[in-house]
Formats: C-alpha cells, sequence, structure tokens
C-alpha cells in the first residue's frame, strides 16, 4: 500500500468534496429558487447556505462515526 503525502491527501479530498457538492450544478437551482429576491438577498442567500453546508460538514466531520453508529 503507498502512503500519500499531505498534498495528494487534500487534493483527494477537495476533488471528492467537489463532485459530491457540485456547485456547478447548483447555480441552476439556486437561481430557480431565489427568482424574486434582489442581488443583495441573493448574496445573503448564498452565505446562509455556505455557512450551513459548512456546519453539516464539520458536524460529520467530528461526529460522522458515531452518527452512522447510531443510525445503523
Amino acid at each position: 500500500m503507498t502512503t500519500l503525502t499531505l498534498l495528494e491527501f487534500v487534493l483527494l479530498a477537495a476533488s471528492s468534496l467537489f463532485v459530491i457538492i457540485d456547485p456547478i450544478a447548483t447555480v441552476p437551482v439556486f437561481l430557480a429558487m431565489t427568482p424574486g429576491e434582489s442581488a443583495a438577498q441573493r448574496v445573503k442567500t448564498a452565505r446562509v447556505a455556505c455557512i450551513v453546508a459548512a456546519g453539516v460538514r464539520v458536524a460529520f466531520a467530528l461526529f460522522g462515526k458515531w452518527i452512522v453508529a447510531l443510525l445503523g
């Protein structure tokens, strides 16, 4: 088994997250969900969505092992 360097691990993790989250495909969904909002409201909505997504990822990074065990 080969050992991964830190750079290889970071690139692998970042590319995996990019594929899972798929930010390119979420743009049309976001625009369809916010048609009547002003540009400032869209920016605020996008910030809240990013904060929530980051919180979910951090929660699963910290407690994912226990969450999966709890859910079976």
